[in-house]
């Protein structure tokens, strides 16, 4: 993500849904997110992203909205949910609010929602 320097700090700033780093941090929330679909049987993964934003704080707080699809694993036996287990369920839409440090390899879930 480049950051230029005429960016207001504390206000969000729209972001490609495409960057490498909004990825990366998406995805390693995931088991966050699946520890809050706690009714939800199988695991989740995120689909594909469709909104994103970012905001500078101590990190980057990134606002985000992404489908999240059912995937074939039940979490009571799924040991890693990467790419092995196959979306092949309901999808939902989702927000998240993800905050990071890349200094300290900090990631939390700050928000979860979906529809």
């Amino acid at each position: 993500m480049a950051i230029h320097r005429n960016q207001k700090s504390g206000g969000y700033q729209k972001l490609d849904i495409h960057d490498g780093n909004l990825q990366e941090a998406v995805k390693k929330v995931e088991p966050q997110m699946n520890e809050n679909l706690m009714y939800e049987p199988h695991l989740y993964r995120v689909e594909r992203v469709l909104f994103a934003e970012y905001q500078l704080v101590a990190g980057i707080m990134y606002n985000t909205t992404f489908i999240f699809g059912e995937t074939e694993c039940n979490k009571s036996n799924a040991i890693d949910h990467n790419k092995s287990c196959e979306i092949n369920g309901k999808r939902l839409e989702c927000n998240a609010k993800i905050w990071i440090r890349s200094w300290d390899d900090f990631c939390k879930l700050m928000h979860f929602q979906c529809e």
